[in-house]
């Protein structure tokens, strides 16, 4: 891909909007390796390219508010989300 070019489909899934990530998904879960056709648009004409597809491990993260917690423990809370003491 280069600076510019705009996104088409990968792997035959079209890429209309930030949802097109679920099907893709689904459709390709589990097969790294696999070769992958990446369809771009490049000066107004659509390109296609080739790669292998690679996945990695999606890990989420939250932080959640312990209503139970301490005074010194929502101080430290406080300071560690604004900066602020």
């Amino acid at each position: 891909m280069q600076v510019g070019d705009y996104l088409v489909s990968v792997g035959g899934i079209a890429v209309h909007d930030a949802n097109w990530i679920t099907p893709f998904r689904n459709e390709f879960n589990g097969r790294t390796g696999t070769p992958i056709e990446i369809v771009v648009r490049r000066g107004g004409q659509n390109t296609t390219l080739s790669g292998t597809l690679n996945t990695v491990d999606v890990v989420e993260r939250s932080v959640e508010l312990d209503p139970q917690a301490p005074a010194k423990a929502v101080r430290i809370r406080h300071s560690l989300f604004t900066g602020k003491k």
